[in-house]
């Protein structure tokens, strides 16, 4: 069944030891080998004309201008001027999409610590290994991904740490940061230890005390994302009962999770999954539980199988999908504003909207259709990916 997905490094991109990298960038920053921390939006005035453009909310523009300056969308429609000295990108014939959004990954982060007693490690941050120059990340961005809610691979129960939100194309490893706060990382099991240990962290922090995080995460101010056997989301759902303020997005694994659909759908409850195929247990009898958790009205995010950030495989999973029988809108959907919102990204990312980051995948044809081949990416205004180049900026 479809669930969490596995780690998706190689070898080649293992990041270096935990704790080093933003000393290593700050003494090669110091030294002029690295450019100054901070993300610089495209200050130039840019319109975007496109055969089509896709903004995920409302319908589609035919023959549409994008105009962006600072690097946020200005306006956008069929009827936009161009300003004189603006910079233009021609897409004619093409189709303008927002970037893709990844609502969890491990890319180009080390695994979790191993064992069998729970973890409370709330003060254990993604952000503190954060290394952009991995081909893994650049390999995101060929594909159109923009953002990524970065977290490690658990191999123990409890509290993981803070995830890091960020950008796939940056110079540093501050400029890929795109929140000073990262959603919390619960990895959870049904036993008597670690649910004694998460009540005992979460009771603490609706008190009044225990972590930061963690208070953050239970007054609903940043997003928590929580791993988790279909077996074990009834104890789950009972934990986090008396917490209403939470925003849990769930990743679930597990020959349960089919059964588990309806009651998903009843709750609204976010779930994060793979775009891919799914079979009933013990069957080779198809399953798209995509489309089933849409249908039931659960909110999805799909992600790219596992490993799988070296290609086109989310775009080529969600099309095998849409073949079946997932509509496109929420197929599209899946991999943009359902997981910015599921971030707390929403009011930025997602859609292409006036006042949000313009964060644009150019593509020569419909994205969910496999043929179609991604010519141009933009974050924040600025081209980060040109098929011209052969390559990322």
């Amino acid at each position: 069944m479809a669930g969490l997905p596995t780690a998706e490094m190689r070898s080649t991109d293992i990041a270096p030891p935990r704790g080093t990298i933003r000393l290593a960038a700050a003494l090669l920053a110091g030294l002029g080998l690295l450019p100054a921390a901070g993300w610089c939006a495209g200050s130039a005035v840019v319109a975007v004309r496109a055969g089509r453009v896709v903004p995920i909310v409302g319908d589609a523009i035919d023959n549409g201008v994008i105009l962006i300056e600072a690097g946020r969308i200005k306006a956008l429609g069929a009827d936009v001027a161009v300003p004189e000295g603006a910079e233009v990108i021609d897409a004619a014939g093409q189709s303008v999409y927002p970037g893709l959004v990844s609502a969890w990954s491990t890319l180009g982060i080390s695994p979790g610590p191993g064992g069998s007693r729970p973890a409370t490690n709330a003060k254990h941050q993604i952000a503190d290994e954060l290394y952009p120059h991995q081909d893994a990340y650049k390999q995101a961005g060929r594909m159109g991904i923009t953002t990524l809610a970065l977290t490690c691979g658990a191999r123990a129960p409890g509290i993981v740490g803070e995830g890091a939100l960020v950008r796939t194309v940056a110079d540093d490893s501050e400029s890929m940061l795109l929140s000073d706060r990262g959603p919390l990382v619960i990895e959870f099991r049904a036993d008597t230890d670690t649910l004694g240990a998460l009540r005992g962290a979460l009771d603490a922090a609706k008190g009044g005390s225990g972590d930061a995080l963690v208070k953050l995460a239970v007054q609903g101010e940043v997003p928590t994302l929580i791993s988790t056997s279909a077996a074990d989301l009834p104890q789950l759902w009972k934990l986090i009962e008396p917490y209403k303020d939470m925003r849990v997005a769930l990743i679930v694994s597990g020959s349960e999770f089919l059964q588990l659909v309806p009651k998903l759908g009843e709750r609204k409850a976010s779930v994060i999954l793979t775009a891919a195929i799914s079979y009933e247990p013990f069957t080779r009898n198809r399953v798209d539980l995509p489309r089933l958790l849409d249908e039931a009205g659960a909110k999805v995010a799909c992600l790219p199988p596992a490993a799988a950030y070296d290609g086109d495989a989310l775009r080529f999973g969600l099309a095998e999908l849409v073949r079946g029988s997932f509509d496109a809108k929420a197929a599209l959907r899946s991999v943009t504003l359902s997981p910015a919102e599921m971030l707390g990204l929403d009011y930025r990312l997602g859609s292409l909207e006036v006042g949000k980051d313009a964060n644009l995948l150019i593509a020569d044809g419909d994205l969910l259709d496999v043929k179609t081949r991604i010519s141009r990416v933009l974050i924040e205004g600025t081209t980060v990916y040109d098929a011209a180049w052969g390559g990322l900026r």
